[in-house]
């Protein structure tokens, strides 16, 4: 019995043999892999993880809701879709002086207005074969604007260790379905702002994004 094909239809320039077919691809004992799209897009690449620069150090959010304060900033540049895929953000260091907002903000313009530190970033496929075209910020300043509110919740402050280490956080994941499905088409923006009363909360914290040829999308 012959081998199961598939045609190829994608022409952008990281996908090889375009309008060819190609074998399914199988385990060693014969069965037929199959995998989700995202971890597909993991597998080529385009996964990638977003921290600290340095282990434990922590990010500090706002005392008051300013458009132009986000805590984290993920500036997408025309020719690139990034897809945010992760964010995990659990209370640290010094307690806030309040309840804490959280507010996650998609924008079809490019907010990043100056400053701020560019987050450091590995994709979930190690050897790097694709350098991404986004960039994730702390502590940047963005340009006034809105475009719209995808997510919020307010949370106590607390960094006591006695409701364990997680009490307090966030944990989104678009494989999970807790984030909301967005595909940033650049020039755009992905901004999430943590605000409290008197001082400001601090986290431990991590951002993934999937990026995708713009021509990808019809």
């Amino acid at each position: 019995m012959g081998a199961n094909t598939f045609n190829v239809q994608s022409t952008t320039p990281s996908r090889s043999g375009a309008g060819a077919e190609r074998a399914q691809v199988g385990t060693p004992d014969g069965a037929v892999y199959t995998a989700s799209y995202w971890d597909y897009l993991a597998f080529q690449g385009r996964e990638y993880h977003a921290g600290p620069a340095a282990s434990g150090t922590v990010v500090t959010g706002q005392t008051s809701l300013a458009t132009t304060t986000p805590t984290l900033l993920l500036r997408v540049l025309d020719g690139t879709v990034a897809i945010p895929s992760r964010l995990h953000l659990a209370q640290a260091g010094t307690i806030a002086g309040g309840a804490i907002s959280v507010l996650i903000e998609a924008d079809n313009a490019d907010r990043w207005s100056s400053g701020g530190t560019a987050a450091t970033v590995l994709p979930a496929r190690t050897d790097n074969p694709l350098t991404q075209g986004s960039t994730l910020y702390t502590g940047a300043t963005a340009a006034d604007g809105y475009g719209v509110q995808l997510w919020g919740a307010l949370l106590g402050e607390d960094v006591s260790p006695a409701e364990g280490s997680l009490a307090g956080a966030i944990r989104l994941s678009l494989r999970e379905g807790t984030l909301p499905l967005s595909y940033l088409r650049g020039p755009a923006s992905y901004l999430i702002f943590t605000y409290a009363a008197t001082t400001g909360p601090s986290w431990h914290w991590g951002f993934s994004w999937f990026e995708v040829p713009k021509a990808d999308l019809p």
